[in-house]
């Protein structure tokens, strides 16, 4: 049996945002010295990428168990899990054969979204493991929400988001003409608008 893997573990930041490179590790053999490492960097830089790394099912699903308790993959299109053994794995592809997507969920993983956020607590990471990618990249991005949270980003969506539904009630004019049916408009869309507020987020704002 080949022994662990024990050399020395390097990070290399990305220079973004967020990222970094880990050097020096086979995800097939880790020691716990070396996952350590590993994990300390994925608290520090967010998201890692290991290349060279030629591991299977078995071998993708122990390693990210390290990490903690794993959450089974969405099931299919068809209503089953894709890997009836393993369904903690799931396929991400957008090729099809014979009118039929081979990824778990077609190509429905292209648009930007949050893993599992249908869950009260979702996952804290997920793994991928690239088998094909084109040729120079692949195409998927990521977004540090704890940085735009701290940077008051979110509250700045929250109200864009409400600038549109106020648009999406009172439209792009008033529709009347006189000042007073002008006033009487404008605060019934306001109440509108606030009982959306009120629906599922706090007052931080109110309009009128």
């Amino acid at each position: 049996m080949a022994g662990l893997a024990t050399s020395a573990i390097g990070v290399v930041p990305l220079g973004a945002g967020l990222g970094a490179d880990i050097l020096g590790a086979d995800l097939s053999r880790l020691d716990d010295a070396a996952f350590a490492a590993i994990k300390r960097a994925w608290l520090d830089h967010k998201v890692l990428r290991l290349r060279g790394q030629e591991i299977d099912d078995d071998a993708l699903a122990e390693y990210s168990r390290r990490f903690g308790k794993l959450d089974k993959a969405p099931i299919t299109a068809s209503g089953r899990p894709h890997q009836p053994t393993r369904p903690e794995v799931t396929v991400i592809s957008n090729i099809v054969v014979d009118g039929q997507a081979i990824g778990g969920l077609g190509a429905g993983e292209s648009i930007w979204h949050t893993d599992m956020s249908y869950n009260e607590v979702p996952p804290d990471a997920s793994v991928l493991y690239g088998i094909e990618v084109p040729e120079g990249h692949g195409d998927t991005w990521f977004c540090d929400m704890e940085r735009q949270r701290a940077s008051g980003y979110g509250r700045r969506a929250l109200v864009e988001a409400d600038i549109s539904r106020w648009k999406q009630v009172v439209g792009d004019g008033l529709r009347f003409q006189t000042d007073g049916r002008q006033a009487t408009e404008v605060a019934i869309a306001a109440e509108v608008l606030n009982r959306m507020l009120d629906l599922g987020r706090p007052n931080y704002v109110r309009i009128a």
